[in-house]
């Protein structure tokens, strides 16, 4: 079996944390936004840096709080055009020992209640060894920010799926085309129409 490399394998060591908390800053390299990209099925990544304080959290943990800032390129579910996403996302995220975590975890289980930092808005990550996984975090968080269904400005699914069942472009859907041969579905309407229903899904939830 084939093992993939993380795609940022950037780490803070424990001991180089002093009491009064460390800047962690990092932009990609060519290569790392490469990984990137083929990690997550994207296009292109044309920028990816992030800005972190990081900081002793209660007796044995830390907190990493700050933003990503990135540029990714993406194919447009509409249009099969490469778009561009601009992602700004705030980190706050705190680490206990893995066992400690685990701890917390099970009593959270047992009592129904979570127990998290006011200040942070998830609970605890667990960690093992001398050394936090920024790389890995940062990766993940970029993960959850791409837009699943990627579409040029402008362009709606409505008029997608009505301009391609109709036989016509999307950039003419506002043209007359009542006189058009009925198009066959194509698979490109049918992801639309599929993509359209889970985004009113997910607004009506």
């Amino acid at each position: 079996m084939t093992l993939i490399s993380p795609p940022l394998r950037w780490r803070q060591m424990l001991d180089a944390i002093p009491p009064g908390g460390t800047r962690f800053e990092r932009a990609a390299s060519e290569e790392e936004r490469a990984a990137l990209r083929d990690a997550y099925g994207l296009v292109d990544v044309l920028s990816f840096k992030v800005a972190y304080e990081i900081r002793p959290w209660r007796k044995n943990g830390y907190r990493v709080l700050g933003p990503i800032d990135a540029e990714v390129v993406q194919t447009c579910v509409v249009t099969l055009e490469p778009v561009v996403q601009a992602i700004h996302e705030t980190v706050d995220m705190t680490f206990l020992p893995q066992a400690e975590a685990e701890r917390l975890a099970a009593r959270q289980e047992e009592e129904g209640e979570i127990i998290v930092d006011m200040e942070s808005r998830d609970p605890p990550e667990g960690f093992t060894g001398t050394s936090l996984d920024i790389g890995g975090l940062s990766a993940e968080q970029l993960a959850l920010a791409i837009d699943d269904y990627p579409r040029k400005p402008g362009v709606d699914f409505e008029t997608a799926v009505a301009a391609r069942e109709g036989g016509a472009a999307v950039g003419d859907a506002a043209e007359d085309a009542s006189d058009a041969p009925p198009a066959k579905r194509s698979p490109f309407a049918a992801l639309a129409a599929h993509a359209l229903a889970k985004k009113n899904a997910d607004d009506d939830g």
